[in-house]
């Protein structure tokens, strides 16, 4: 017969409130025979707690996943274990005894467990059941057989044999510094941890001031603790500003002679009571990151009553410190980057705040901010290696979740090797973060801290002189009352993206125009130039810049979307650009926010965006516009330019627009939008009026057509129209002929349209000097104005007018006068004798009488159009900059130079202040006065 091959390994999965159980059942299972598993009983001070946990559970031939009304409800560890145990159980062969559910009291069965039978650890035969159980699986795995151990042998809820001894009573008087009521949870939760006791056993007779009565049930062993405790003065009593203590009664004679022992008495000079000032950074911006970020600290001094603490300052030079060993008993996730480049100012920054702090019971509060993938956690890392040797310990917690704070410090404390470690996670937790607060300076790593409404509650309980906070978060929008001070978080320079690129690609050997071209393309955002970077070293052969050409829209390219997952990020961050950038839009409840941040998807990147674009497209007021702009700008998805208007990064741009495809009614009102705001722009004669919006007309413009939506034309028609005012007419003409082609597809090509922007491209050719064809083009706008509107509309006036321009240029000086006063006509009867329109026909009729030898009508003509322009606008427009120009033609004409320099000069002055310098306009009216000179 074959020799059986050892032991039955079982792994216990568990949760930590369950310990006490789980420790009977882990002896109950050695005595039967098997080999069980135990976190508790197998991990070390150092060991990485989650490889081992599924080392162990591989090597292991059964899993019991202990279920229990917390362990069920409880979110954290407990479910990753269970995951990993259905996944080892998948590949076992089906029939398999592997995964054991065991309750260990009344609780519902997750619905995953539920395809397999469960013990039940409380009925009377439920250990007997569960053995059987195993032993089934050790006769598949040839192992040795257990025994079963009845339940009236050796209870799993009783005391161990050392622990059955009789209960003493003691009672205590504490003389603490500083004390009062409020401490007592305080107290209680300390001296639990410590004597590993429930809170229950210790009760409060009294409190007065500075003192404390209190009354503890103990096991001999415990009271020997206390004592132990108190003689070597530890510190953990020491951090709750315990002064004394005296033993003023016991119930029996053990008791008695426990209280003879006299504990030693701890000097009050060596003793610090609790230090309430505190250092805070928090790292702000984004969502999971890939590299480092920039920021000031701003700093604000407490109240003077706080006490100083005992630890000496340290201080530190402003060279950086190559990256270094953690401090022994630290817990820290991630290995430090070897591709960290730049960012030498942010890390001076941060320690000059969080080391180089000298000044007792100063708060420093200080948040960077910023969208996804800007690199909070690499820095925050990189900090950690350069500058942890500073501190006593570093610890680092996952906050995604605020509700997992209890088991992240737990976590934190069990890597620190503390004596006396408790079973329980509230006592863990106690004595934790006395340890922080009497041992430092600690610097305690808040990660992926989102949760706003939970800020004020975990930054107040963690602050303290001893602990420095370091916070990552895309967030910038902090309560006021948590005393962050935000920074805006950076995008890498030009020059930090191309070192970034060269250090990560050094097997390759790209042009430096190409980098140049792709740290530009995608917006100087470390994540992006990182998975970049993954993506051409994965492809030798692939030049940037065809990589450039397929990844036009660069967010929904394969490199941009989690390429290469098997070579997971430093900081195990997502490889996924959308789903960084989801983050972020996922937290965005607001439904204006929303549609703000997709409508700005259709616009220019890097540009400033004005509000009233946002104001009358979703047609909300300021106030709702500004609340929306903040909730952005505090989730990173927008940043504010230094005229305080938003702008958005080019590819949370493309992602915004990705989103806004799903409604298309959201680019349709923003087209209709932008072409009033640019026809009423146009309208008031002046340039600068149109400038705000520019930048984002021909992509607007572009989306729009793409998407076939019906103004496509109307905004290129307006675009074109503004190019010919500043005077860059090849540009001008390719997009009022574009705009032509569109509408011709839309509307058809006569429709009244269709004479808009025959009209506009007809005026940029004849500034061009070609002006056969732009009559042909008023010559076809009349026509179709003629039949759409009738001979005495408007619109025919401009055609006519427009007409009559080129007539002057072809020297019909008779039909352009008989157009001028047509149009002129027109525009009176439809406007009245004092319109703008009515001053530029009089203007134009003016013009055509000083080429006829009329000096004295066009005089009277050109002052004429200046009355009504000033009464219209004032004494500063360029229509009344046209009428001094007129006005000093006519003057040179006369021969009274001087006048006519006065005119020029003053046009000359009033033209610099609305066209560029190099529009010909200015040039002519130069040229003028040279030749009077």
């Amino acid at each position: 017969m074959a020799k059986a091959k050892g032991k039955l390994k079982v792994f216990l999965c568990h949760a930590s409130e369950n310990k006490p159980i789980i420790q009977g059942l882990f002896d109950r299972l050695t005595d039967s025979g098997f080999e069980p598993w135990l976190d508790s009983a197998v991990l070390l001070p150092g060991m990485d707690w989650d490889l081992e946990i599924k080392r162990g559970m591989r090597a292991s031939d059964a899993v019991i996943v202990c279920l229990s009304k917390v362990s069920v409800a409880k979110e954290g560890y407990i479910q990753k274990e269970i995951k990993f145990a259905q996944d080892f159980q998948d590949e076992k062969p089906r029939g398999t005894i592997f995964l054991i559910p065991l309750n260990l009291e009344k609780s519902k069965t997750p619905f995953d467990l539920q395809d397999i039978q469960w013990g039940d650890y409380t009925a009377p035969d439920g250990y007997e059941r569960l053995v059987r159980a195993l032993n089934m699986r050790a006769q598949q795995m040839k192992k040795e057989l257990g025994n079963h151990k009845p339940l009236e042998e050796k209870s799993s809820l009783s005391p161990k044999p050392s622990q059955q001894t009789e209960n003493i009573q003691l009672i205590l008087d504490g003389e603490f510094s500083e004390f009062n009521k409020e401490k007592q949870e305080d107290i209680i939760g300390v001296l639990s941890a410590l004597l590993h006791v429930e809170k229950n056993s210790i009760r409060v007779l009294r409190i007065s001031p500075g003192s404390i009565v209190l009354e503890l049930e103990l096991s001999l062993a415990a009271a020997n603790r206390l004592l132990k405790l108190f003689e070597n003065n530890d510190f953990r009593l020491k951090s709750m500003g315990l002064i004394s203590v005296k033993i003023l009664g016991a119930n029996s004679d053990k008791a008695r002679k426990i209280s003879e022992k006299k504990p030693r008495k701890s000097e009050k000079k060596n003793i610090s009571p609790i230090n309430t000032g505190s250092v805070n950074i928090t790292i702000h911006g984004n969502v999971v990151d890939s590299n480092l970020v920039t920021g000031n600290n701003n700093q604000a001094s407490n109240k003077s009553s706080i006490s100083p603490s005992k630890t000496p300052p340290r201080s530190y030079t402003n060279e950086i410190p190559p990256v270094g060993d953690l401090p022994l008993g630290s817990y820290f996730p991630f290995s430090p980057n070897p591709l960290f480049t730049g960012r030498v100012d942010d890390l001076r920054k941060l320690a000059d705040a969080l080391v180089n702090h000298t000044q007792a019971g100063t708060v420093i509060t200080q948040a960077v901010t910023g969208m996804g993938g800007l690199g909070k956690t690499q820095l925050a890392v990189e900090f950690a290696y350069r500058y942890g040797k500073y501190f006593q310990g570093v610890h680092w917690l996952n906050l995604a979740d605020p509700t997992t704070l209890d088991s992240e410090i737990a976590l934190c404390g069990g890597k620190m090797g503390l004596d006396n470690w408790p079973d329980n996670q509230p006592s863990q937790v106690t004595m934790t973060e006395l340890t922080w607060k009497a041992q430092g300076p600690r610097l305690l790593i808040l990660d992926n801290f989102e949760d706003l409404p939970q800020a004020n509650h975990v930054l107040s309980r963690l602050r303290h002189s001893n602990i420095r906070l370091l916070v990552t978060s895309r967030h910038s929008d902090w309560p006021a009352t948590t005393g962050l001070s935000s920074i805006p978080l950076e995008l890498f320079s030009k020059e930090e993206s191309l070192a970034f690129l060269k250090e990560s690609m050094k097997k390759r050997k790209d042009k430096d125009y190409e980098l140049n071209t792709l740290v530009e393309k995608l917006g100087y955002l470390p994540l992006a130039l990182e998975l970049a970077s993954r993506f051409l070293n994965d492809h030798p052969r692939l030049n940037v810049s065809a990589y450039l050409e397929q990844s036009k829209e660069a967010i929904g390219h394969a490199s941009m979307k989690g390429w290469r997952i098997d070579l997971p990020a430093s900081t195990g961050h997502d490889l996924d650009l959308q789903r960084t950038f989801a983050i972020s839009w996922l937290a965005l409840k607001d439904e204006t926010a929303q549609k703000i941040f997709q409508s700005a998807g259709y616009l220019a990147p890097n540009t400033a965006i004005p509000l009233e674009i946002f104001e009358k497209a979703l047609e909300i007021s300021s106030d709702q516009c500004d609340e929306a702009l903040t909730l952005l700008y505090g989730l990173g998805l927008l940043r504010q330019s230094e005229n305080n208007l938003p702008t958005i990064h080019p590819l949370l741009a493309e992602y915004a627009s990705v989103l806004a495809r799903e409604n298309i009614k959201i680019l349709e009102t923003l087209v209709n939008t932008f072409a009033r705001l640019s026809d009423a722009a146009l309208n008031t004669g002046i340039p600068s009026q149109f400038l705000p919006i520019k930048p984002h007309m021909p992509l607007l413009a572009a989306h729009s057509e793409s998407a076939k939506v019906e103004s496509a034309g109307w905004l290129w028609s307006n675009y074109g129209f503004f190019l010919n005012v500043i005077a860059d007419y090849s540009v001008a003409r390719s997009v009022a002929e574009h705009a032509l082609e569109i509408d011709k597809a839309v509307f058809g090509p006569d429709h009244h349209y269709i004479a808009i922007r025959l009209n506009n491209l007809g005026t940029v050719i004849k500034n061009q000097g070609e002006l056969d064809g732009a009559r042909a083009a008023f010559e076809r706008a009349l026509k179709i104005d003629e039949a759409s509107f009738g001979p005495d509309n408007p619109k025919v006036a401009i055609d006519v007018s427009n007409l009559g321009s080129v007539m002057v240029e072809q020297g019909e000086l008779d039909g352009a006068r008989a157009a001028f006063e047509r149009a002129l006509k027109i525009d009176e009867t439809s406007f009245g004798p004092d319109d703008p329109k009515v001053a530029r026909r009089i203007n134009n009729l003016g013009g055509v009488m000083r080429d006829q030898g009329d000096l004295v009508g066009a005089r009277v003509a050109f002052e004429h159009a200046l009355k009504i322009r000033e009464k219209k606008f004032g004494i500063e427009h360029p229509e009344i900059a046209h009428s001094l120009w007129w006005l000093g033609v006519i003057n040179r004409d006369e021969g009274d130079n001087e006048k006519a320099k006065n005119y020029f000069e003053l046009a000359l002055q009033m033209y610099k202040k609305f066209l560029p310098l190099e529009h010909p306009t200015i040039e002519n009216v130069k040229s003028f006065l040279d030749l009077l000179e």
